[in-house]
């Protein structure tokens, strides 16, 4: 499981969700404490994992594998290869860079919790726009562009 969000009780509900021996991938950044996250139970009777990514970083034992060279043309391979699905289900909003402050508020008073925002300077490319742009139109897939 994949959790993205840099609150505690985000990897709490995380962690509960997995099954025992599972593994949490947490790719957020946690900017103070953590009080009502209990790790005795996750780790020492369910057996599950906690693993933080970091950012540029390789694991020891596979840095001779993983050079900055090749993490780089793997990434690009994979977004080239998997962009549209990235888009399609991690990207919950694409908004013109015009409405940021109004995301901010948004977020700031918990009327939203959108999982990414991308920031648009050129409103010809807003694909997402939700609730602070103009929707954009969907295709007859259902996914939208």
């Amino acid at each position: 499981m994949f959790q993205c969000r840099a609150q505690h009780t985000a990897l709490s509900q995380a962690l509960d969700c997995l099954r025992p021996q599972g593994a949490a991938i947490d790719l957020a950044f946690y900017q103070g404490g953590s009080p009502d996250l209990c790790l005795g139970e996750a780790f020492h009777h369910s057996g599950l994992r906690h693993i933080a990514a970091q950012i540029s970083r390789v694991p020891r034992r596979l840095q001779h594998a993983w050079n900055r060279r090749r993490l780089s043309e793997v990434t690009l391979r994979f977004l080239v290869d998997c962009g549209d699905e990235i888009k399609r289900y991690l990207l919950t909003d694409v908004v013109p860079l015009a409405s940021a402050q109004q995301v901010f508020e948004d977020i700031a008073s918990k009327r939203a919790q959108p999982l990414q925002v991308v920031f648009c300077a050129d409103e010809r490319d807003v694909s997402l726009a939700g609730r602070w742009g103009a929707p954009a139109p969907v295709p007859a897939s259902g996914a939208p562009a």
